[in-house]
């Protein structure tokens, strides 16, 4: 049996950087648990689909401006422990990011690192089988 007829695609590498929409709320750790926060990171941290990532510019911003109204609206402008949505910040790379207002607007062009991610993880006890789940 011939393989000229099977199309396979590049896996992607784990080093690769996945552009991501963040939600700004400028929270500051207090007395919340990481092992929550890291239940909860996926409300931070927005997934877009490719067609809007590879979208011309002006496509991709009101796209982005689409979901950022859509998802304010849903959230009424809170995340259950990260706070007030302050702002959105669009991540093209590890150190650049668009910024957009809560309304959808584009305001500049940020220099800024990729926020710090929070991860839930537990063991189970020495003599069982080792196992590690990671949820964000």
């Amino acid at each position: 049996m011939s393989n000229d007829n099977i199309i396979t695609f590049p896996k992607k590498k784990q080093s690769e950087f996945c552009p991501f929409l963040f939600v700004e709320t400028f929270f500051e750790h207090k007395r919340e648990s990481f092992f929550v926060m890291g239940l909860c990171e996926n409300q931070r941290r927005l997934r877009l689909l490719p067609f809007v990532i590879n979208a011309d510019q002006e496509r991709h911003r009101m796209a982005i401006a689409e979901k950022i109204v859509t998802h304010y609206s849903m959230t009424g402008g809170s995340l259950p422990i990260w706070g007030d949505i302050a702002c959105y910040k669009y991540f093209t790379s590890a150190d650049i990011a668009e910024v957009f207002s809560i309304s959808g607007e584009f305001i500049k062009i940020s220099n800024e690192p990729n926020p710090d991610a929070a991860t839930a993880c537990w063991k189970v006890q020495e003599g069982q089988d080792q196992k590690k789940y990671e949820i964000s």
